[in-house]
């Protein structure tokens, strides 16, 4: 048999009135965490950080760079020189870093940072300026007309307990491995490929090259002598080498590729000693030294190098630092003196 008992109208409006009140609760609670989610959207990462400050910059407790009298190195590439501009544009951009989106799914959370890099500014005293828990590199999927490609375009890190994304920073992290590939992009000093002298008005440039090795030395002189004041790559160009015999002449084409050779060589990766066996720099086929001269009365670029063939590869070692060089450019500076003198019937200056 069937009830008729109603509810109470009392009752029904006191169950009514919870239920709105539990659904008020919950939706203010999603409110409160949007807008403060939303809030920290262009929020600084490290918004009390002096750029100037920063002496050390450490990853994982390891020092990273580091600034020596006035001169950054980067300590994990065995204190190569940094390039100032890059370091500190790098720094910049840390003090200006913000927060670009937050991240609010808790898989992805806990995915992204289940091994963070632990990323310290230090100044000269060590006491810490600031610290940064970085995750995973954060991308998106690009389409394109024909395919579509994943690509990298910021850096999950940790901030006020909560995941967000910024620009990317820290290209050379791979994992908790520094990148040298990327970090040598980003801060690495230019390697110092010679360059040519400008020639200024009523000036003459000397350029001396002596290259000597087990079989012989040879000293070549290039002249440089402007004869149009009106414009600067128009020069007078004379050639020299020390101790010709009665007979000999310098063979232009030979000498003048010589020197060009030497001249625009491109160095290219340099080689971490603490990495590089440089036993094998020992045991070169061919080793051969050049001291360079450039002066226009006064010296006033003098430089050393040693060039190497390994059979391996060749290499440039200068002020310390060993260089890899192009094969092709390499033979070329291996010229012997016979082949940049001209017999009285060859060709003369």
């Amino acid at each position: 048999m069937r009830s008729n008992k109603k509810i109470p109208t009392r009752e029904l409006l006191m169950v009514t009135a919870i239920l709105l009140s539990a659904m008020f609760a919950v939706a203010t609670v999603v409110f409160i965490a949007s807008f403060f989610l939303n809030s920290l959207v262009g929020k600084r990462i490290l918004p009390d950080l002096n750029p100037d400050d920063i002496a050390c910059i450490e990853y994982d407790g390891k020092k990273l760079a580091t600034l020596h009298d006035g001169e950054w190195i980067v300590d994990v590439y065995d204190g190569y020189p940094a390039d100032p501009a890059k370091i500190k544009w790098f720094i910049e951009d840390l003090s200006k870093m913000s927060v670009r989106e937050v991240e609010d799914d808790t898989a992805i959370c806990r995915r992204v940072m289940a091994n963070p890099i632990s990323v310290t500014l230090r100044d000269s005293n060590g006491r810490i300026l600031g610290e940064l828990e970085l995750g995973e590199r954060h991308g998106r999927v690009w389409s394109g007309f024909v395919e579509s490609a994943f690509v990298y375009d910021g850096r999950y890190l940790s901030f006020m307990g909560k995941t967000v994304v910024v620009d990317e920073q820290f290209r050379m992290f791979e994992g908790h491995h520094v990148r040298i590939d990327g970090l040598i992009r980003d801060w690495k000093r230019t390697v110092p490929d010679f360059k040519y002298p400008s020639v200024g008005e009523d000036a003459q440039v000397v350029i001396s090259v002596s290259a000597r090795d087990e079989r012989e030395t040879i000293v070549v002189k290039k002249r440089l002598s402007r004869i149009d004041s009106s414009d600067f790559e128009k020069y007078a160009t004379t050639y020299d080498i020390d101790g010709l015999s009665p007979g000999e002449s310098v063979k232009i084409d030979g000498v003048s590729s010589f020197m060009d050779s030497f001249w625009w060589i491109h160095f290219h990766e340099v080689k971490m000693s603490s990495h590089y066996p440089m036993s094998e720099l020992a045991g070169a086929k061919r080793c051969r030294t050049f001291d360079v001269d450039v002066s226009d009365g006064t010296p006033h670029c003098t430089q050393t190098l040693v060039l190497y063939d390994c059979g391996s590869g060749c290499y440039v070692e200068m002020q310390g630092w060993v260089y890899t060089i192009n094969s092709e450019a390499a033979e070329k500076l291996f010229v012997k003196r016979d082949d940049l003198i001209a017999s009285a019937k060859g060709q003369n200056r």
